[in-house]
Formats: structure tokens, sequence, C-alpha cells
């Protein structure tokens, strides 16, 4: 009975353990599509920086003067901000996943180790 009890326990843990191995790179797999997600929206800023710079380059080089050229600069750097401000929530909202998808994987290597014990 003590070696049924002892096999019974052995299939357990190994049960245990596969399960956590599972779990982690389940966990390491969405890291994996957090740190894409997060270089693709640096990615998107950096572009959207160029295209603003282009932007600016083109009115300045046009000469316009005035009223319009103003407002159009004005409305150009409220579009940075607001797309920047956008950017970087994003950035930080992709980096928190990761971190807390890092805690997780973590947490879930640990719970098998003391499992195994």
């Amino acid at each position: 009975q003590r070696r049924d009890m002892g096999a019974s326990f052995d299939q357990l843990a190994r049960v245990v353990e596969a399960e956590a191995r599972e779990r982690e790179e389940a966990l390491t797999e969405e890291l994996r599509k957090k740190a894409a997600d997060e270089e693709r929206v640096r990615e998107e800023l950096a572009a959207s920086e160029a295209q603003r710079a282009e932007l600016q380059r083109r009115v300045e080089a046009s000469g316009s003067q005035g009223k319009e050229w103003e407002r159009r600069k004005r409305e150009m750097e409220w579009e940075r901000e607001e797309m920047e401000r956008k950017s970087q929530a994003r950035v930080k909202e992709v980096e928190q996943e990761a971190r807390a998808l890092d805690i997780a994987k973590r947490a879930s290597a640990e719970e098998a180790l003391t499992l195994q014990r």
C-alpha cells in the first residue's frame, strides 16, 4: 500500500510538474508577444516622429508665413503630442503586462519547484 501511495504521489508530482511547464511555456510565449508589441509601438512612434519632422520641413520650406502656417504648425504639434502620449501610454501598458507575465512565470516556476520537493 505504501508503494501504491508513493507511486500515486510520484504520478501526481509529474502531472503538476508538466502543468507548471505548460504554464511557464505559455507565459514565455505571451512575454515574447508583449515584447514584439512593445517594439512595434516604439517603431510606430519613431515613424510618426519622422513623418512630423518631414511635414514641418515641408511647411518651413514652402516659406509660408502668417496665420495659416501658424495654425498648421500648432495643429501638427498637437497631433505629435497626442501620438506621443498614446504611444507612451501603450508602451507603459505593454511593459506592465510584460512585468506581470514575468512575475507569473517566476511564480509558476517556484510553485513547480516547491511541488517537486
